[in-house]
């Protein structure tokens, strides 16, 4: 059983773009990746992991997504647009419940949780 515990999710991104070329899965769960967002890119931490023939995963930040796929990059991808789509419906939740009148302001953390 493989455990990556550093793997990002970039929802700009293809799949697998953050993985470093010749190198074995082994050496990229032990080197975490050093993806930088760019311009408006949001960074969501993904967990990963093979379990038997499947490949299963979730998104810490964000309950409920949760995906599995017969292999990394398609779990990478499905992640993605899962993520994608949970994050709008809980856009669209979130500001059908305020109703007429609401302000919406960015809340910005400068450092990591």
């Amino acid at each position: 059983m493989l455990i990556d515990s550093g793997s990002w999710l970039e929802l700009n991104a293809t799949p697998d773009s953050n993985t470093i070329p010749n190198q074995s899965l082994d050496q990229q769960i032990a080197e975490p990746s050093t993806y930088q967002p760019k311009g408006n890119e949001m960074e969501y931490t993904a967990v990963i992991k093979q379990q038997g023939d499947w490949w299963i995963g979730w998104v810490e930040e964000v309950p409920g997504v949760n995906c599995q796929e017969r292999t990394h990059t398609a779990l990478r991808q499905s992640l993605a647009e899962t993520l994608s789509e949970a994050l709008e419906f809980n856009r669209r939740d979130a500001r059908a419940a305020a109703g007429e009148s609401y302000l919406e302001e960015k809340v910005v953390l400068n450092e990591a949780v």
